[in-house]
C-alpha cells in the first residue's frame, strides 16, 4: 500500500498544500527546503505513529494532510520567519492560488485566524491568497481598489497594500508562535 510511487504521488499532492501554508501567511521567497523537511518530517511522523493503524489509501491521504498542515504550522513556529523580515518588493508572492482540495484542509484554519485581524487586514489577505500567484501587486491593487474603497471609504495604492498586509503578517505570527491556532 505505501509504495514508492504512492509516497511520490501523494507528494506531488502535500508539496502545494504545504507551499500554501507557508507562502500565504508569512512570505517565504525560498521555501523548497522547508516544504520537504515539512514533507519529511510527516512521512516519520505518520510512519512512526499511523502506518499501522490506516487500511487504506485515501485514509493515508487524509491522514497526511492533516499532519502536513500540523507541521508547516510547527515548522513555522520553529523557523519564526516573515517577510516583514525581507525587503517588500512588486514581485509575485509565493503560491497562495485558491484551490478548492486546499482550501477544504485550510478554510477552518484561514477562518480562525482571520477573526484575529481587522477587517482590512483580513481584506487585504484574502486578495493575497486570491489573487499573488498570478499577479503583481500593482496588479492586485487595481483589481481589489473599487470593493476596498466601497468597503472601507478609503483609496488602496500599493503603498497601504503591502503596509495592511505586513501588519496582518506581523499579527498571524504573534497569533502561531502564542498558539492561538
Amino acid at each position: 500500500m505505501f509504495g514508492e510511487d504512492f509516497i511520490k504521488e501523494v507528494n506531488k499532492e502535500l508539496y502545494p498544500f504545504i507551499k500554501k501554508i507557508l507562502g500565504t501567511f508569512w512570505g517565504y521567497t525560498d521555501i523548497n527546503k522547508d516544504i520537504e523537511d515539512v514533507l519529511q518530517e510527516s512521512w516519520e511522523n505518520f510512519f512512526a505513529k499511523y502506518h499501522e493503524k490506516v487500511s487504506s489509501q485515501e485514509e493515508v491521504r487524509a491522514l497526511m494532510f492533516t499532519i502536513a498542515k500540523n507541521k508547516a504550522f510547527y515548522h513555522y513556529r520553529r523557523q519564526n520567519r516573515m517577510m516583514a523580515n525581507h525587503s517588500v518588493s512588486n514581485e509575485y508572492a509565493p503560491t497562495i492560488h485558491p484551490d478548492e482540495t486546499y482550501e477544504l484542509f485550510l478554510s477552518k484554519d484561514i477562518k480562525i485566524i482571520l477573526a484575529y485581524l481587522n477587517d482590512q487586514q483580513a481584506f487585504i489577505i484574502r486578495a493575497a491568497m486570491q489573487y499573488e500567484e498570478v499577479h503583481k501587486q500593482d496588479k492586485i491593487v487595481d483589481l481589489i481598489a473599487g470593493d476596498y474603497k466601497k468597503k472601507f471609504g478609503k483609496k488602496l495604492n500599493v503603498a497601504s497594500y503591502r503596509k495592511i498586509k505586513e501588519r496582518a503578517q506581523k499579527k498571524i505570527k504573534m497569533i502561531v508562535r502564542d498558539g492561538d491556532v
